[in-house]
């Protein structure tokens, strides 16, 4: 299956995404923060990165800006509780996250609480994987 990498700063939900990722027989590696992320995104390829938008040290939208730039052809998945807004602004919806983003890869988003078939089809979604089976 594919290798991804699951970077929170939530101890609980790294935990929580590697269990259902391996049960689903994906190797998963985990990163407390962005600024591991990348250390370990620099040391081996990945099939998928999933990460918050809330990060330890590097705030999500800048991990992803700056994984789009050093590794354009790796797929995105955000998993978070936060709301898609730019900072100080009200009302803006999904779609201003996405333009900000689409040069960085993301395929999809999922909203904490998640449970575990939502991610697991998001995955196959990302890794460009439609059928149940994939």
């Amino acid at each position: 299956m594919a290798s991804i990498l699951v970077s929170d700063d939530a101890g609980e939900a790294r935990a929580a995404l590697r269990f259902v990722l391996q049960r689903a027989h994906h190797t998963t590696c985990t990163a407390p923060g962005g600024t591991h992320t990348l250390a370990m995104l620099d040391k081996e390829p990945f099939d998928l990165l999933i990460t918050d938008l809330e990060n330890a040290h590097m705030d999500g939208r800048a991990l992803i800006a700056e994984v789009g730039k050093r590794f354009p052809k790796l797929p995105v998945m955000v998993v978070s509780a936060s709301r898609l807004r730019r900072r100080g602004q009200s009302g803006v919806n999904d779609r201003v996250f996405e333009s900000e983003v689409a040069h960085a890869n993301v395929k999809t988003f999922v909203r904490k609480p998640f449970d575990v078939e939502e991610i697991l089809q998001a995955v196959r979604h990302a890794l460009g994987k439609h059928s149940p089976g994939a």
